[in-house]
């Protein structure tokens, strides 16, 4: 299913359709969330984050573990709160299961180092109140100046505000993902 994509690509890759019915995005295991190419967030009706996969934390340059368990539309996607995507995922709640499963539209992410244009797929998961997004990325564009304040996606340091890198020995990567240095003669002395 991935065919050689990389999570470490600088480019958004070629829109794949994630063509997936509800039984289908809910079945999968963390793990094989993680081997999809687009990014898949899970929320339950009152806009909680349960799932979040690997290439979604990549593009947004978050860790998974920090955005668990929040509210995607306040603490993690504040560019999300308007009426074309947080009203739209309100209203698709809110019609019967039988009447859409599947709901797809256009949209662009605001994060401080730039906005992400996005096609979003909503699924409707076959637990009771549990919704997916599909993130497509079609193109990366540069950061829009014009926005309020706190409309932008959060960065990892302000997400983490707490977080002392230098007492605690956190390390970042360019992409604020949380990194590991271990000096090599860690290594030699595990064998």
């Amino acid at each position: 299913m991935t065919q050689g994509f990389s999570l470490r690509t600088p480019t958004p890759p070629q829109m794949w359709p994630s063509v997936v019915d509800a039984g289908t995005v809910e079945a999968l295991s963390d793990a094989e969330l993680d081997q999809l190419p687009f990014g898949v967030i899970c929320l339950d009706g009152e806009g909680w984050i349960h799932r979040y996969n690997v290439a979604e934390a990549v593009f947004a340059r978050l860790d998974r573990a920090t955005v668990l368990g929040k509210h995607f539309f306040r603490q993690i996607a504040p560019c999300t709160a308007t009426p074309e995507f947080e009203g739209r995922f309100q209203a698709f709640i809110r019609r019967p299961p039988t009447d859409c499963l599947v709901e797809t539209f256009r949209y662009i992410f605001d994060f401080s180092f730039g906005a992400q244009e996005v096609v979003i797929e909503l699924v409707r998961g076959n637990i009771p109140n549990r919704y997916y997004f599909c993130v497509n990325r079609q193109q990366f564009l540069a950061a829009r100046g014009s926005l309020p304040p706190g409309f932008a996606a959060p960065t990892q340091r302000e997400l983490e505000a707490a977080e002392q890198v230098a007492s605690v020995g956190i390390l970042r990567d360019e992409r604020q993902q949380r990194v590991t240095h271990v000096a090599s003669s860690f290594f030699r002395l595990s064998t």
